[in-house]
């Protein structure tokens, strides 16, 4: 089975695949070689330059919300948007690669130093339900962490009794779990929470979302669309 948006890719590799069968054993073995350093280099960085006046704030919030929204290829954009917001805040913020098994931290973005994590946010693109908040408290508490933050980005998400799992997490797992819905919201809560002067806030939040972003491997499309949207902007 192929998703749809590996199909290309999959085509792409087969043609080179066919390219590269007439070859000698020399030619081959660096053919193999150059793959491999280039697939170890990764994309080259795609810089963002902005004029020094900050985005206005509600083409912020529209641009945003339309980009995680296209395409959420897999969950990156949104846990690159979470990762960004909460770097406005705080200093320690820490993801990985979706579906990394070596993370270290419940949820997909960890704001702590060290092992000590004080606040745990679990991202989702889908819809999410009442026996997945608690069970995401519940990793929390295994590891020590007492505050768990649950973004969900799916436009489609059912209404969650949000006041009657907070008061469950705490009685059951002692955590403080804490609901945002949609990428308008959390981006708002950041730019109310952070120590930054508004329009510091507003010029710096581009560039720390293409910096997850590329962080998380995000495709060179999605990268460079990104940065697209703020390019010269005055």
């Amino acid at each position: 089975m192929v998703r749809t948006n590996s199909r290309a890719d999959l085509e792409y590799l087969c043609d080179c695949l066919g390219v590269i069968e007439g070859l000698s054993s020399e030619e081959a073995t660096e053919a193999l070689a150059a793959f491999l350093k280039v697939g170890l280099e990764g994309p080259a960085p795609v810089s963002l330059h902005l004029a020094e006046r900050a985005v206005e704030f509600p083409h912020l919030l529209d641009a945003t919300n339309a980009f995680v929204l296209d395409d959420a290829e897999g969950g990156k954009r949104g846990q690159a948007l979470v990762a960004a917001c909460l770097s406005l805040v705080f200093e320690d913020v820490h993801t990985r690669r979706i579906n990394d098994p070596g993370r270290r931290w419940p949820g997909d973005v960890a704001v702590g130093r060290g092992k000590a994590m004080n606040l745990a946010a679990e991202v989702k693109q889908r819809p999410v339900d009442v026996h997945e908040s608690l069970q995401f408290a519940d990793r929390c508490r295994k590891k020590g962490c007492r505050r768990a933050l649950m973004v969900m980005l799916d436009p489609t998400q059912p209404e969650l009794p949000e006041d009657a799992l907070h008061r469950e997490a705490w009685d059951r797992h002692g955590v403080h779990l804490t609901f945002v819905g949609g990428v308008r919201q959390i981006m708002s809560s950041a730019l109310s929470w952070t120590l930054m002067p508004f329009e510091e806030a507003l010029s710096k939040f581009p560039r720390l979302m293409l910096e997850r972003l590329q962080e998380l491997e995000v495709s060179q499309e999605g990268v460079l669309a990104w940065a697209a949207l703020f390019q010269g902007k005055k």
